[in-house]
């Protein structure tokens, strides 16, 4: 629009899901109007780095970090990891390695897929 010489028009549109198409709301002729404006009553908070490392080292390990730490520690492929999260199978056996049983080898993802599934084809 820009490059054929034409002017973006400020405001707000509407979106309508049945069509899929967008009309026009409310214009926006001051755009001053919509610049941003701290909150009077909240105060700057500035909390001491100590203070951050401190909240930081008591969260717990993120899901995402924690799967890729036991599938490396358990060396278990791709596969083995989303069959067991697929089947919601991967907190229960991480809970049960850590309450002392033998942790689960490359392959034993296939124990939770059902015959059919990507990561198990029905045998022929």
């Amino acid at each position: 629009m820009l490059d054929a010489g034409g002017t973006v028009k400020l405001e707000t549109r509407h979106f309508h899901e049945d069509t899929g198409i967008t009309t026009p709301g409310r214009s926006k002729e001051e755009a001053e109007d919509y610049r941003y404006f701290p909150e009077p009553d909240l105060v700057p908070l500035a909390p001491p780095p100590e203070w951050v490392e401190q909240i930081r080292r008591s969260l717990p390990e993120f899901p995402a970090a924690r799967r890729e730490r036991l599938q490396a520690e358990w060396n278990l492929s791709d596969a083995d990891l989303t069959a067991l999260r697929n089947a919601d199978a991967f907190d229960v056996v991480a809970e049960t390695v850590a309450a002392g049983a033998s942790r689960p080898t490359r392959g034993s993802g296939g124990w939770v897929s059902c015959p059919g599934t990507p990561t198990r084809p029905v045998p022929s």
